[in-house]
C-alpha cells in the first residue's frame, strides 16, 4: 500500500478530491468538473503515487472507469450515511459553527417554500414562527 491517498467524491458536474499522507495530513484537496477527473487523477498519480479510494455513490462506476483507464486500481468505499456523519461533526464544533449551520439549512428550507427566512439576532430565527437557536 502508497503512503499517501487519493480519495475521489464523483458528481455529475464536479468531484471532490483529496490527496491524505500516512499520517492523515490532507496534502490537497479541489474540486474539480467530472470532465476533467481524469486529467486531474493523472496528474495526481503521477505527483503521489497514491492508493486511490472512491465514494460508490452518484456516477462512482463511469469515474472509476476513468481512472482504471489509467492503469491504477480503485478501491470503491462504501457512501451511507456519510453525510448524517459530517453534519454531526459540524454540530459537534464551536457555537458558531452550529448557528451558521442552522442558518444554511433554515436559508434552504424557506427557499423549498418559496420563501425568504429573516434573521432578528444571533440568538433568535424567525421562520414562520420563533425558533431558538441553543
Amino acid at each position: 500500500m502508497s503512503a499517501a491517498v487519493l480519495a475521489v467524491d464523483p458528481g455529475r458536474e464536479k468531484c471532490g478530491v483529496a490527496v491524505l499522507a500516512a499520517d492523515g495530513t490532507v496534502l490537497l484537496q479541489e474540486v474539480v468538473p467530472t470532465a476533467q477527473l481524469a486529467a486531474t487523477a493523472a496528474r495526481l498519480i503521477h505527483t503521489y503515487a497514491p492508493t486511490v479510494i472512491m465514494g460508490n455513490g452518484t456516477t462512482s462506476a463511469a469515474a472509476r472507469a476513468r481512472i482504471e483507464e489509467l492503469g491504477t486500481e480503485v478501491t470503491l468505499v462504501d457512501e451511507y450515511r456519510t453525510t448524517d456523519a459530517a453534519k454531526a461533526a459540524l454540530l459537534d464544533g464551536a457555537p458558531a459553527a452550529r448557528l451558521a449551520a442552522a442558518h444554511t439549512a433554515w436559508d434552504a428550507r424557506a427557499a423549498r417554500a418559496g420563501r425568504r427566512f429573516r434573521r432578528r439576532d444571533t440568538r433568535t430565527a424567525i421562520f414562520d414562527r420563533r425558533v431558538a437557536i441553543k
